[in-house]
């Protein structure tokens, strides 16, 4: 999740994707073919290929995720999470909290929320409220949310091209 989300262009080796584990071959004409039975055979990944499609789909939909725009607003060492945003020039914008930890965190509390108001998680499309730049979040480990501010239009102006500056 975090490798879509950070400044720079994600990579991703042939057959992540689907869970593929091929090593680099010693020359550039040594044959490494993709093991496609992997994805047609096997619900587990199935389920990482559509994992990596829905947060490619993100990465594609809110442009600020592809600038050079990113803020820290959270960190708390003790329990490995940190949240920061990216926005772009006209101030849509994508909030991610990282759980960094392999233990989760049920009815966390993420402080320093950018903005007050209704959120949407992108991966389950349930709505969060955050309140006091405050926002009570479940993170299980080794995971990130995605949240994006609920407008009635749909636009997420979270900063002007003032405050970016």
């Amino acid at each position: 999740q975090i490798q879509m989300t950070v400044p720079g262009i994600p990579l991703l080796w042939m057959g992540d994707e689907f869970g593929q584990h091929s090593h680099k071959t010693k020359t550039t004409t040594e044959p490494n073919p993709l093991n496609w039975e992997l994805l047609e055979k096997s619900e587990l990944n199935k389920d990482l290929y559509n994992f990596y499609k829905r947060w490619i789909q993100l990465r594609k939909k809110f442009k600020g995720i592809r600038t050079d725009n990113v803020e820290f607003f959270h960190e708390n060492i003790e329990a490995k999470v940190l949240g920061y945003i990216r926005w772009d020039e006209v101030g849509d914008g994508v909030v991610l909290v990282v759980n960094f930890n392999g233990v989760g965190h049920d009815g966390y509390v993420v402080g320093n929320f950018p903005a007050d108001g209704q959120w949407v998680d992108w991966d389950t499309n349930s709505v969060v409220e955050a309140k006091d730049h405050m926002m009570t979040v479940s993170l299980p480990p080794y995971t990130a949310k995605a949240l994006i501010i609920k407008t009635e239009s749909g636009v997420c102006l979270l900063y002007t091209s003032d405050a970016a500056d």
